[in-house]
């Protein structure tokens, strides 16, 4: 199945070796440190899907299409629909063809309402999840040794996730970009992953 992921490494530096060598504890500390960074970077991407794209692109991911934004309203009518039904069924008033008429019509104002207030990509939040909780369901999360390397895979493997990272030209679906690794991120995360190895030298942890 496609995927969408990177991997986080960082490059310690010599002086740092040097002060690591003597640890015993260092192959549990560093992915300890990465996992920190994982966090933030989860954090920044909680924001990319609530400002659908503004905060790490500058600009609005590609609206949805009419179709899209129909089935929406479609959904949300069956049910809101269905809530209204129970809200009278639950009550003293028996339902009438007026009454059902009226719940029709408050459903269908209502579905074009929400439908247009949820943000792209978060219809079900089963993309959003995925990227934002280490351990949700499509959540690809994983650490690994290559050499004397300490790598961290993050990503998801939802199944349209790599259609909606790169966008499909033969079915008209737009590119809307939700793992983007800013030079902000790696500033922040080189400098949280340094803050924690330094506490970790100095026995602060």
């Amino acid at each position: 199945m496609p995927n969408v992921s990177f991997n986080n490494s960082m490059v310690i530096s010599p002086q740092m070796q040097a002060k690591l060598a003597g640890l015993a504890s260092i192959g549990s500390e560093i992915p300890k440190a990465l996992d920190v960074c994982a966090n933030y970077f989860m954090g920044t991407t909680e924001q990319l899907f609530e400002t659908e794209g503004r905060s790490k692109l500058g600009f609005k991911w590609h609206e949805l299409s009419e179709r899209r934004l129909l089935e929406r309203r479609k959904k949300l009518t069956t049910r809101l629909q269905r809530a209204h039904s129970a809200a009278v069924a639950a009550g003293p008033f028996r339902t009438t063809r007026s009454t059902a008429r009226f719940q029709a019509l408050l459903a269908r104002r209502d579905a074009a309402m929400e439908a247009a207030a949820i943000p792209i990509l978060t219809d079900t939040r089963r993309l959003r999840r995925s990227m934002t909780r280490k351990g949700a369901s499509g959540n690809i999360y994983r650490h690994r040794r290559q050499g004397s390397d300490y790598l961290l895979t993050f990503g998801s493997n939802v199944d349209y996730a790599a259609e909606t990272q790169k966008g499909e030209a033969d079915r008209n679906l737009p590119a809307r970009p939700f793992l983007v690794v800013t030079m902000n991120d790696k500033t922040e995360m080189r400098r949280l992953f340094s803050e924690y190895m330094a506490r970790v030298i100095s026995g602060r942890l």
